[in-house]
């Protein structure tokens, strides 16, 4: 049998670089890309020869450049064939299930261990997909949940007060580095709740973000008020 060839993309060298290391050692698997953001992968993949095509994509959400959502929609658009499985420190219900739409094969949170992963990734190999008991059981709870919720409800009334000062701020042109200073939070957590923004509001991009603002009357006129009341 030939060996499941697979592509990591992390934008943390260190990690990418531990786990390109510690992956090539499980049995039947081996490591033929690794990449620092989701847009290296895509031009590595135009380049790639044959023998050299990954067929597994293990994919951190959390990149500068291209990010792990963006990616995979790429990636099911030009690439079909290839499985993507996510491996990232961000998980939620609507985030999953977001990523699930997008055709992923897995979803592995970065604290799992590594006999784990290995068994992950040999279930992909063998059975097409995997997900963690973990990962089942949010989403398990997650559908008992929603039954004692009013069917009516607006998707907006699911946003937490912080997504809506993100996403406020989104609107009026803030980058990651400018929301975070003015929330007091790390860059990268902005961009985690902007990742559960597009999962919850069904947007693809920035502007579909900006439109469900608008049309859920998020954005204010004014945002000092919104700080104050932090």
């Amino acid at each position: 049998m030939l060996p499941t060839k697979i592509a990591i993309v992390d934008d943390h060298e260190m990690l990418r670089e531990g786990y390109r290391k510690l992956i090539s050692e499980f049995q039947n698997i081996e490591v033929v890309l690794v990449a620092g953001s989701g847009r290296q992968l895509i031009d590595q993949l135009k380049s790639c020869s044959n023998n050299k095509m990954p067929n597994l994509i293990l994919l951190d959400l959390e990149m500068e450049d291209m990010d792990g959502i963006e990616t995979a929609k790429r990636l099911s658009i030009s690439y079909p064939e290839l499985k993507v499985a996510i491996l990232s420190i961000f998980y939620n219900s609507s985030l999953v299930r977001h990523m699930i739409s997008l055709k992923v094969c897995a979803y592995f949170p970065k604290t799992i261990s590594l006999s784990q992963l290995e068994i992950g990734l040999q279930k992909i190999i063998k059975e097409g997909k995997y997900f963690t008991e973990e990962i089942y059981e949010m989403l398990r709870r997650e559908s008992i949940d929603l039954q004692f919720k009013n069917a009516g409800s607006r998707k907006s009334d699911q946003i937490t007060r912080r997504e809506k000062q993100v996403l406020n701020l989104i609107c009026k042109e803030y980058n990651s580095k400018e929301i975070g200073k003015k929330l007091h939070i790390a860059p990268r957590t902005v961009d985690a709740h902007r990742n559960n923004l597009l999962a919850k509001t069904n947007s693809k991009n920035v502007a579909g973000l900006v439109a469900y603002a608008i049309k859920n009357n998020i954005i204010e006129s004014s945002s000092e008020d919104y700080f104050r009341r932090r």
